[in-house]
């Protein structure tokens, strides 16, 4: 009998873990997109079609952002996956000029927290690149790992429900 209590505890520890994992399991990328005076550019190119900031993973769907222009040019990319994105902010023009596409690299994505990205863009039509490409090898296992874990946690939970449900 204290075999099966010492067992139902510890597996509520594991619900407890994977549960934290779960609801964590995911960050979230958020943001403006200025010119050089601190004018949202959202808004100067608001109706311009496919106007999204792009974040794209080292494995994965990228995810895009859409632009709200009544809120200061605010993006904001949800239930992101763990791990290291790179960001393309297409060109744009507007009556007050032409604005470089840019390319940031190595931005990391942690689960359960809100990574802010403020981004400048510069007059010009010349792709900006800014950072140092992550070595993708790299970034590969980095994704997979955290990847795996994730999935580990939520069959973990799955789980637990179950031995719950038999009770």
């Amino acid at each position: 009998m204290k075999t099966i209590s010492k067992l139902t505890l510890a597996l509520l520890a594991l619900a407890t873990i994977a549960k934290a994992q779960n609801t964590e399991s995911s960050g979230w990328l958020e943001g403006t997109v200025v010119d050089t005076k601190g004018k949202p550019v959202w808004v100067l190119a608001y109706g311009v079609p496919d106007y999204k900031v792009k974040a794209i993973p080292a494995t994965g769907n990228p995810s895009e952002a859409e632009p709200k222009p009544d809120m200061g040019g605010l993006f904001t990319m949800k239930g992101l996956r763990p791990g290291v994105y790179e960001i393309l902010v297409p060109a744009t023009k507007n009556a007050e000029g032409r604005y470089r596409p840019q390319r940031i690299h190595g931005v990391v994505v942690k689960p359960g927290v809100r990574t802010m990205l403020n981004i400048v863009v510069n007059e010009g039509d010349q792709l900006q690149e800014i950072g140092r490409p992550v070595a993708t090898e790299y970034a590969l296992i980095v994704a997979q790992e955290l990847s795996r874990l994730t999935k580990q946690g939520e069959q973990l939970q799955r789980q637990v429900e179950a031995i719950q449900k038999q009770r």
